[in-house]
């Protein structure tokens, strides 16, 4: 359920708070930021995308070890900022402008403060208008109080919401 479909850059995608882990998780010291020490489940994830205890301890389990951990050290490295990596922001530019001609029925859930986009960082709500106008069919769902494990949080609700969109839009 990761929400974000453009090449970005650290002032208009990343709020404040995020920035200097993302920066450091892309940095020469990301081994130790991410696959040593897991701060990503450890210390960023309940701080800033509260899930249950339970749901915590599956992400902080799923990855015991330094070496299970490099997914978690190579994605903030593909993330596309600032035109690199350049094979990430070519992708996401030219997925961008696929999005001109996409025609399948499409459906975004929408958290509230949410994390991708958040309601709390304006430019980052100024995204999800920039995805809309590009998929002017695009079904916008109000998920309620979330953040960004929406699935994790309240599944029940992700199935109504996708449930609901089968039925009505669909």
């Amino acid at each position: 359920m990761e929400s974000f479909l453009w090449p970005m850059t650290w002032e208009d995608d990343f709020s404040p708070e995020f920035r200097m882990p993302f920066k450091l998780m892309r940095s020469p010291l990301g081994y130790l930021f991410t696959q040593v020490f897991n701060i990503m489940t450890k210390k960023l994830i309940p701080e800033h995308c509260p899930i249950s205890p339970d749901s915590l301890n599956h992400y902080i389990n799923s990855c015991p070890t330094v070496a299970s951990r490099r997914a978690l050290a190579t994605f903030p490295k593909l993330l596309p900022v600032e035109g690199k990596p350049k094979a990430s922001h070519d992708f996401f530019t030219e997925l961008q402008r696929g999005l001109k001609s996409f025609k399948t029925p499409a459906m975004w859930i929408k958290a509230t403060p949410g994390v991708v986009p958040s309601d709390d960082y304006p430019p980052q709500r100024k995204r999800l208008g920039e995805v809309q106008a590009l998929i002017p069919h695009m079904v916008i769902k109000q998920f309620g109080p979330g953040h960004h494990f929406l699935a994790e949080e309240r599944p029940e609700r992700v199935a109504e919401l996708v449930s609901d969109w089968i039925n009505t839009e669909v």
